[in-house]
């Protein structure tokens, strides 16, 4: 009834968190504001993906969706084909995800700005390297916790997606080779890279030198990522922390904006180790 006297006056729409939201909520919501533009149902644990096809079917005039931590399923995503707009797409924990999903979003998202399937398990390189040559004006890609996610899916990203500004490849299977591909992409604003599940990354005296534990001594590495990071003249905001960061030397006391200036690497504000 609330839909009904909102009628098509409703332009975002957050229901997040609550245990009231259901599939006949989502439905009415379709049918009472079919030109509504922000929606977030994120963790609402009664909403399925008979609520979600109405929705993607009937609101033509969605740009951001929030579906995160919901039972969503590959299947909603085919009625993507029905709702082409939408720029900004949060699917993280939605842990029945897989490949085809992705491919669904590729298809019918052209003009995607932003996808966060951080923690999307079932995840794997095929996924990103399908969006990266379909969306490319992503600027936006969180996808920490995709355990199946390697270099071949940043290095497609870096290879096609123009606009990268802000990544997170936290507790991904990333090595030394990926992490160079996105810093040479040369805009990256931010790039947030804990807990690497492979590989490594370096620090020596403030200087970022990426290497794989297993060919940290390989001449071929030296000062690939300090000329990486010197080439990403955007770089803002760097993370590492818990990715096996070690410095040459003894570890300075705090490895600050100032440190970095010092070392000719001032365009970086903020490093997290």
């Amino acid at each position: 009834y609330a839909f009904r006297m909102l009628q098509m006056n409703l332009a975002e729409f957050d229901c997040s968190g609550s245990d009231l939201i259901t599939d006949k909520s989502l439905i009415n919501l379709s049918f009472s504001c079919p030109w509504i533009q922000k929606l977030s149902a994120s963790a609402c644990p009664r909403i399925s993906d008979n609520g979600i096809k109405c929705v993607l079917n009937r609101c033509f005039g969605l740009t951001e969706l929030n579906l995160s931590n919901t039972s969503l399923t590959d299947a909603a995503l085919i009625s993507l084909q029905c709702c082409r707009n939408i720029r900004r797409l949060n699917l993280s924990c939605c842990f029945e995800l897989s490949n085809f999903g992705i491919r669904q979003i590729s298809n019918y998202c052209a003009n995607l700005e932003m996808l966060n399937v951080n923690r999307c398990i079932r995840l794997t390189d095929q996924s990103i390297v399908t969006l990266a040559t379909s969306c490319p004006f992503v600027s936006e890609l969180y996808v920490r916790g995709c355990s199946n996610i390697t270099d071949t899916s940043l290095q497609a990203a870096s290879t096609h997606l123009r606009f990268l500004k802000y990544v997170d490849v936290s507790e991904c299977r990333i090595t030394n080779r990926g992490i160079s591909a996105l810093l040479n992409s040369g805009n990256l604003v931010s790039l947030s890279a804990n807990r690497l599940a492979n590989g490594g990354i370096y620090v020596t005296d403030a200087c970022l030198h990426l290497s794989s534990s297993s060919r940290r001594n390989e001449t071929s590495q030296l000062g690939r990522g300090t000329n990486s990071v010197r080439r990403n003249s955007a770089l803002r905001y760097l993370a590492l922390s818990g990715s096996k960061v070690e410095f040459s030397r003894s570890r300075p006391n705090s490895c600050s904006t100032v440190d970095l200036h010092q070392h000719g690497l001032g365009i970086i504000n903020s490093l997290d180790l």
